[in-house]
């Protein structure tokens, strides 16, 4: 895999001197919760939740269909439950950080817009620290990823278009090992409907074609 990105860095920076075929792209997830808990009319406690996900990427057009390139990820979910009650408000903080080499496909082109298949895998670790009364609970997971999933863009001019990243339609694999104290826990998942942003399943962002 470290062969695979050294080999994608080095044909991407090649794409950025010759000035042609060269695209930069970033996008950006945004969610945001909240509840109550009601007895009758009293408010008995308040939850609510906020994450981003910022995640550019830098490729280049093999030819008219078919591109490569080398993303980096990072986003954060916060999260608190039980406001109002001190003695059970329970905090979550859950960054994840991800590095992946990807594959993209036009499927579709008519005049300004477009429909791209992107496949990608690569490396993900996501950290989970919940803060409930005094105790403070911390694990780490460690995952390799390979996933598929359909894009959309539109072309505003012809170098600037906006696209979306349709992450809750796609397939996926991973391997994880997570880690908590002494111990250890590692396993295999197929998803059917997934995507690479483990918060957003929409992300909107933007693409420059040089």
């Amino acid at each position: 895999m470290k062969k695979s990105i050294f080999i994608l860095i080095i044909l991407c920076m090649t794409a950025a001197a010759s000035n042609a075929q060269f695209f930069i792209e970033g996008n950006l997830g945004v969610n945001y919760s909240s509840g109550k808990n009601e007895s009758g009319d009293i408010l008995t406690a308040k939850s609510s939740g906020f994450g981003i996900t910022v995640s550019p990427k830098v490729g280049y057009w093999l030819n008219d269909r078919m591109a490569v390139g080398i993303g980096i990820s990072y986003g954060t979910q916060n999260a608190k439950n039980g406001e109002g009650q001190e003695e059970q408000l329970t905090k979550i903080a859950n960054p994840q950080f991800e590095l992946s080499v990807f594959g993209r496909y036009q499927l579709f082109r008519k005049e300004k817009f477009a429909i791209l298949a992107e496949c990608s895998m690569g490396m993900r670790k996501i950290g989970n620290k919940i803060q409930s009364n005094s105790t403070t609970t911390s694990t780490t997971t460690n995952a390799i990823f390979i996933s598929a999933y359909p894009i959309l863009e539109y072309d505003l001019t012809e170098r600037l278009g906006i696209i979306a990243i349709c992450d809750f339609f796609g397939l996926g694999y991973s391997y994880s090992m997570q880690k908590y104290g002494g111990s250890e826990n590692s396993g295999h998942f197929f998803n059917l409907i997934t995507g690479t942003s483990l918060f957003n399943p929409l992300r909107a962002g933007f693409i420059y074609k040089f």
